[in-house]
């Protein structure tokens, strides 16, 4: 492969640069005896580059050696296969383990062969003597092939997409690479708009040669595009890795799905491996967004004492300008229940994807990390982060309110959803909700509340009882929806909102983020259109089903109502006539 050589003695070979992690330790038994084990894969064209030196051990990280009997290392080509080799240690006052990063050698050493075929897995684990275990360190950063688990039910699990495992192995030889930078992860962003003339993804790389990397060319090819090269330093030392973005505007790419292919490659000397300098992928393109204004909902009760003071703080957060187009909408549920606890509410609970807990916080029901959607806020500014991230997303479809008094009951609201897409595909099933919010609610007996305290963003009501959205047609690019809600008469009008939102009804947790939203005050509405239709008269008004075949004497059901005015105007909208006219 025409590699550069160097007379260094060791190199190292993992993805978390030797370090130990214990914010996430890993490793859950279900029975006595039973052999934990991780792994790591490091591809087969790196490993030839390294043909007639040895793996001489293994380094791994424990976060706990609680009633530990045996640990191991290994070497092989498949996770279920046989060693090539191995090396077992039965911990005692002489040659002890730690918690921390323990290392371990081959009593014979591995010689790596020239006509190595595949890749190589690299395993640290341990066998314990009763109980569950918890005891092996995890990175929070994801690479492919960084993270093999083997459970106890005896099967190997792939969790790369949670992080990498705290192992290494350890090369040494007199003809290892000088320059052998891997290109180990690329993270796309969803969507480029093209009137934001700029797209930015983030590599990270591995420096899997003996000296520092300097700086790496990166060539972006889009679909339609020329190539687009850059020059990026990243002074990168033997056996780390570095993060970056950087910045491309692929203009001609063709709207919806592009295609994009990454390749890095050193700008000095020759490289030893090229096998694993690209990634591919695919994103969105989209000709323009539209204003985003981010879905944030939190899960509250009366139960919860620990909830009133982040509360407090989100009240005040919420006022800043950075965050006006942030809407908050409080579900009691999560903990316990309390007197303003609906069905929807507990149903809602789902977004946890298992045990529940107050406060609890989600934007855009995207995933924030490790599957996440609803998380308690540690610190605080972690919810406040996760809503800048959520408001620099481009929002692609639009999100439009109309409320009106119904012409049925005095207590009786009509709202009407529409706007348009950008883009073919919004979402697999996209669904619109709407609900009705409440400011301004007296608690009864808050925890840690005090005597004054008030609940704000109260969920008082959605519009359907599908409580995860009604489904959206398009007509082209433009949806229509309208619904009713019959108002209670111990909610004070004044203080409510409705708030709307466009995303995807999907059949798990993990599947119903928010594409965007809407909100509009009650009151504001209905005044604005009393006020207009008090300084003009209605001519004629006129009934249509929803094909648009005009209706003589209307029945029950749903029907598109045009008003003529006095002043020439015509106003249209979709209503349910309730009773016969």
């Amino acid at each position: 492969m025409g590699a550069s050589l160097t007379s260094a003695e060791t190199l190292s070979l993992g993805y978390t640069e030797g370090k130990n992690y214990t914010g996430a330790p890993m490793g859950i038994g279900l029975g006595d005896n039973m052999w934990i084990d991780m792994a790591i894969k490091i591809p087969g064209s790196t490993i030839r580059t390294l043909a007639g030196a040895q793996i001489t051990g293994v380094n791994g990280s424990c976060t706990s050696i609680a009633d530990v009997e045996t640990f191991h290392i290994w070497l092989r080509q498949d996770l279920e296969g046989e060693n090539l080799a191995e090396f077992t240690l039965v911990p005692n006052q002489l040659n002890n383990v730690k918690k921390g990063i323990n290392k371990l050698k081959f009593k014979t050493p591995w010689e790596i062969p020239a006509d190595f075929e595949g890749d190589l897995y690299i395993g640290f684990g341990y066998k314990y003597s009763s109980g569950n275990a918890r005891g092996l360190a995890v990175s929070t950063n994801p690479i492919p092939g960084g993270f093999y688990m083997l459970r106890a039910d005896s099967l190997w699990y792939d969790y790369s997409h949670l992080g990498s495992a705290c192992i290494e192995a350890i090369v040494e030889g007199e003809n290892l690479p000088k320059i052998n930078p891997q290109l180990s992860r690329i993270d796309l962003p969803e969507f480029y708009i093209k009137t934001r003339e700029e797209y930015p993804p983030t590599f990270v790389i591995h420096n899997f040669g003996t000296e520092t990397l300097a700086s790496i060319d990166v060539t972006a090819q889009f679909d339609g595009c020329e190539a687009i090269t850059q020059q990026v330093a990243v002074d990168t030392e033997s056996g780390m890795m570095k993060t970056f973005t950087l910045s491309f505007n692929p203009q001609d790419a063709p709207i919806n799905a592009t295609n994009a292919t990454f390749t890095i490659a050193p700008t000095t000397g020759e490289d030893a491996d090229t096998e694993n300098n690209s990634l591919a992928g695919t994103f969105t393109t989209a000709p323009q967004e539209y204003q985003h204004r981010v879905l944030s909902e939190e899960f509250t009760t009366e139960m919860c004492g620990s909830c009133p003071a982040i509360t407090k703080w989100t009240h005040e957060e919420l006022q800043k300008e950075e965050f006006k187009d942030i809407i908050m909408v409080c579900h009691h549920a999560g903990y316990k229940t309390d007197f303003l606890t609906t069905a929807w509410d507990s149903e809602y609970t789902k977004l946890y994807g298992g045990g529940t807990f107050a406060p609890g916080f989600a934007a855009d029901r995207a995933i924030l990390s490790q599957n996440d959607i609803v998380f308690f806020p540690t610190p605080n500014e972690t919810l406040t982060d996760w809503w800048k991230v959520r408001l620099a997303e481009p929002a692609l479809v639009s999100v439009d309110l109309k409320v009106t008094q119904s012409e049925n009951a005095e207590n009786e609201i009509v709202v009407e959803v529409w706007g348009e897409k950008c883009i073919e595909t919004i979402a697999e099933n996209p669904s619109v909700t709407v609900w009705l919010i409440e400011d301004g609610i007296p608690a009864v007996e808050q925890a840690s509340g005090g005597k004054d305290y008030v609940h704000n963003h109260v969920n008082r009501a959605v519009q359907s009882e599908n409580y995860w959205g009604e489904p959206v047609t398009f007509e082209g690019d433009k949806y229509n929806y309208s619904c009713t809600f019959t108002l209670d008469e111990g909610w004070v009008k004044e203080n409510m909102y409705v708030v709307a939102f466009i995303g995807e009804n999907g059949s798990n947790y993990k599947q119903h983020f928010v594409r965007n939203a809407n909100r509009v005050k009650l009151t504001d509405q209905i005044d604005a259109v009393e006020r207009i239709e008090a300084d003009k008269e209605v001519i004629s008004t006129e009934y249509f089903d929803i094909t648009g075949q005009r209706v003589i004497n209307p029945d029950k059901g749903i029907y598109i109502i045009r008003k003529s005015y006095s002043d020439g105007s015509v106003d249209t909208q979709k209503s349910i006539i309730r009773h016969n006219r």
